[in-house]
């Protein structure tokens, strides 16, 4: 995209899903490869936070913890990490 964010840290990554049941699946998958460490409510919808066993590296960047949020109702995310 031609943004240099080679100042930046990458801190999180962020897991959105399209559905509530599709949010239950991810919970379960990413218990299975990280430990839940924040469950809070944001604008009224679950937000979790995991810290994953394995460090994910990206393009010189590492990070160990995923968010997954609830989808938001009348929006059309697509299932995708961001």
């Amino acid at each position: 995209s031609g943004v240099d964010v080679s100042g930046y840290e990458m801190t999180h990554l962020c897991y959105r899903v399209a559905t509530g049941e599709e949010f239950l699946q991810k919970k379960e998958e990413l218990a299975t490869v990280g430990t839940l460490i924040s469950e809070v409510l944001a604008e009224g919808r679950p937000y979790l936070v995991f810290k994953l066993h394995r460090p994910i590296a990206y393009r010189g960047y590492e990070t160990s913890l995923i968010a997954l949020p609830y989808p938001k109702p009348n929006n059309s995310y697509a299932t995708a990490l961001q």
